[in-house]
């Protein structure tokens, strides 16, 4: 029997390979500047939410320590940015703005369990640590950083979400299945360098 997980990351890791990269590093540097802004109000809306249906589990749990394990990444994002001589625009990405909207719609309206997905789609398949060095070799480690602490973080990450996920009952996996292709749809519009959201 093929667990949840594996056809998830299996479908995850098909649809990144598919991407087609028409946007440059910086690009990207930028448009997960505008998502990981969310982050943590994300993480901190999720875990209200579930206190407030008080039917989550340790799910409202889960997203107050992942919170916590987030708190102050933002101004590694900022710094590789300011590194590559970059400077955030004043007007987010709105492709960004509908991604992290949606996930706000699905964990107010639909259920918290949604953000799973969009946390699996970000950790559950992280950057390998020899992309990250051809990067580094390319960029310079001070651009790098954020990429960097994620590709390591995230190697952790990913076996407390899995672990969440397969947790989860199948009626809430098939939510969190929504979320995932969702994430992956945006995404797929930001590398193909789709500018109008």
């Amino acid at each position: 029997m093929v667990k949840f997980s594996d056809a998830f990351i299996g479908k995850i890791q098909a649809a990144k390979m598919r991407f087609p990269v028409r946007v440059t590093y910086h690009e990207t540097l930028e448009f997960l500047y505008w998502a990981c802004l969310a982050s943590e109000r994300l993480l901190s809306e999720a875990s209200d939410e579930c206190l407030a249906r008080g039917d989550c589990g340790k799910l409202g749990l889960y997203y107050l320590n992942h919170l916590e394990e987030e708190k102050g990444e933002l101004p590694f994002l900022v710094n590789d940015l300011k590194a590559a001589g970059r400077e955030i625009q004043p007007l987010p990405d709105p492709i960004a703005i509908a991604m992290i909207g949606t996930q706000y719609y699905l964990l107010k309206h639909v259920h918290p369990v949604c953000l799973l997905g969009y946390m699996a789609v970000q950790e559950a398949t992280p950057t390998p640590l020899e992309a990250v060095e051809v990067f580094e070799k390319y960029y310079g480690s001070e651009q790098v950083t954020f990429i960097r602490m994620h590709a390591e973080k995230d190697l952790i990450h990913r076996e407390e979400l899995i672990a969440m996920i397969e947790d989860c009952p199948e009626d809430q996996q098939s939510l969190i299945y929504l979320s995932i292709q969702n994430t992956l749809d945006y995404l797929g519009q930001h590398y193909a360098g789709v500018t109008d959201g």
